[in-house]
């Protein structure tokens, strides 16, 4: 047997070596390779592929999109801009205290989400505070911290649409510094619109869509 013709037998090991109801005597068997053999050149066949990964195995493909998953959790956002935004909102002065490292507690970011967008919906009337009409429930929210903010600083909040299903929106919301260009902070805010009485989702009406439809990047 020629080395190419030696390496394909490996390769077929390799391969069988993950097929159900085969034992390692019958891998070897079929592969035409005597254990001894296999073990110099390709230990990961003895070990369950747990200990190395043979050179001429080529992970699954529901491996290879996990890795790609893993390798994106790792790819950090860049911070939007003032460009990305259509619509802005100066926030209230009176912000939540900062912690004891001398910042605005990251979990305050999430309730500047909420006052910037609910306040946005209530001056348009597509939002009444006192609850007659649909009621927005948050289901899902996230942020990315870029800078830390302080208590004395002015914040405006920069809003667009990202989607609009059938009874949720989700929101994109930046928080800026001052007059800077780039956020310190931002995130997605995602509402569900449910009837206030039975708490069951709600379609968006057509005033709400044309309304969010000006703001959608």
């Amino acid at each position: 047997m020629n080395a190419r013709g030696f390496l394909g037998k490996i390769y077929q090991a390799v391969k069988l070596s993950s097929a159900p109801g085969h034992t390692s005597q019958d891998r070897y068997a079929l592969a035409k390779l005597p254990p001894f053999a296999t073990f110099a050149i390709c230990p990961a066949i003895h070990w369950n592929f747990q200990v190395y990964e043979p050179v001429l195995y080529r992970a699954a493909p529901a491996r290879e999109a996990a890795m790609r998953r893993e390798n994106s959790i790792m790819v950090r956002e860049r911070p939007w801009s003032r460009d990305d935004f259509g619509l802005f909102r100066r926030l209230p002065a009176a912000m939540p205290e900062k912690d004891n490292q001398g910042h605005l507690n990251n979990a305050a970011h999430g309730s500047l989400f909420d006052i910037a967008v609910n306040g946005w919906l209530i001056e348009e009337e597509l939002l009444d505070p006192k609850g007659r009409g649909p009621v927005g429930l948050v289901v899902e929210t996230s942020c990315s911290y870029f800078s830390e903010l302080a208590f004395a600083d002015k914040v405006v909040a920069g809003i667009r649409v990202a989607h609009v299903g059938t009874s949720s929106v989700r929101y994109e919301i930046a928080l800026f510094r001052g007059e800077e260009e780039r956020c310190v902070a931002q995130g997605r805010f995602v509402h569900v619109y449910v009837d206030p009485a039975s708490r069951k989702p709600q379609p968006l009406s057509q005033a709400f869509r044309v309304k969010l439809e000006d703001y959608i990047k």
